[in-house]
């Protein structure tokens, strides 16, 4: 679990599931996290290798951030315990 552990993870996970961002796009993408806190959460995905990070040789330097084909097998766990989350809800 620590792999997935803490508040960001998760949903940081879920969104490059759907697509590739940038930094700022998906800081934007996300309510609530900050700059410091992605970050922070994309270089611990990344060193897991559960996320991938391109760097392109442009000016200004830009780099994308997706899945790794192990964060893209995780995503059917994650789906799963989203699923029995909301058919067991907290009482």
């Amino acid at each position: 679990m620590a792999l997935i552990g803490g508040k960001w993870k998760v949903i940081v996970l879920d969104h490059l599931h759907h697509k590739d961002y940038h930094f700022n796009e998906l800081q934007r993408s996300i309510n609530g996290i900050t700059p410091h806190t992605l970050s922070q959460i994309l270089k611990e995905l990344a060193k897991d290798d559960l996320v991938k990070r391109h760097d392109f040789k442009t000016i200004p330097p830009q780099t994308v951030y997706s899945l790794s084909s192990k964060g893209k097998e995780l995503i059917p766990l994650l789906n799963e315990i989203t699923k029995f989350g909301k058919n067991h809800p907290l009482q």
